[in-house]
């Protein structure tokens, strides 16, 4: 799967590297992480304030593209925004890290939005950018600092601690 700067959606066949999608976007952006779960896989847009979700059908088939805008408490800003992206064992809860000022957000995806509330850190993880979730610890990689922050996830993610970088 690949974006950056195209204006599109690429989808790849992982045995083959086949392109099996294309994608047109309704707007420029910056099409920047992915993130796959059992139904959909939800892009990231570091330039426009959405999500984009395309359904995962039968035998994994790409399906419909859906443009889910992100309400709530992750507001764009100057600067790469959302990056990063990773979701919950179940697929319902997301979380993204914001890259400019190294804030967490967790996402809950519906029919029509993402909506997001922040996730409080005792450090920002600035410069984040591709995320792991393992159980509630989550690494985040400071590409531009070569680091990886851990964060320990408070249940629920109700907040968050950095243990080591």
């Amino acid at each position: 799967m690949s974006g950056a700067g195209s204006k599109q959606i690429n989808i790849y066949d992982g045995d083959t590297g086949a392109e099996v999608r294309t994608y047109p976007l309704p707007q420029a952006g910056f099409i920047n992480d992915v993130v796959i779960t059992r139904d959909a896989a939800y892009f990231t847009d570091s330039s426009v304030q959405v999500i984009y979700r395309v359904a995962i059908g039968r035998n994994g088939r790409p399906g419909a593209l859906t443009t889910l805008p992100i309400t709530g408490e992750l507001v764009y800003g100057p600067g790469f925004n959302a990056n990063g992206i990773e979701a919950s064992p179940d697929g319902k809860r997301l979380i993204i890290v914001k890259s400019s000022d190294g804030s967490l957000y967790e996402g809950i995806p519906g029919a029509s939005a993402v909506a997001t509330r922040q996730i409080p850190l005792d450090v920002p993880v600035t410069n984040g950018d591709g995320i792991l979730l393992d159980s509630r610890t989550l690494y985040v990689v400071q590409n531009r600092d070569n680091k990886i922050a851990v964060v320990r996830l408070a249940p629920r993610w109700r907040s968050g601690e950095c243990s080591a970088t």
